[in-house]
């Protein structure tokens, strides 16, 4: 698989990312640093879901219900 992405294509977070860890990580610092990223990128997912409930002014019974209503079109 070849791939036509380049320095040019990158945002300024990956750009930074890869200059700061230019030197290489231990595959222990690999873990942790992929751990970290993960729980940055969660924490913005769950704040963005967060205000999109309260936007809607939902409660814990519509999130219910809906998760159960897409549950029942999957089968």
């Amino acid at each position: 698989m070849t791939s036509s992405l380049s320095i040019n294509n990158l945002n300024d977070a990956q750009r930074e990312l890869l200059q700061l860890f230019a030197g290489g990580l231990s595959e222990e610092q690999m873990k942790e640093l992929r751990r970290l990223l993960l729980d940055f990128k969660f924490k913005r997912v769950t704040e963005l879901a967060d205000k999109f409930v309260d936007e809607r002014n939902w409660t814990s019974d519509d999130i219910a219900k809906d998760a159960q209503d897409i549950t029942r079109l999957k089968h």
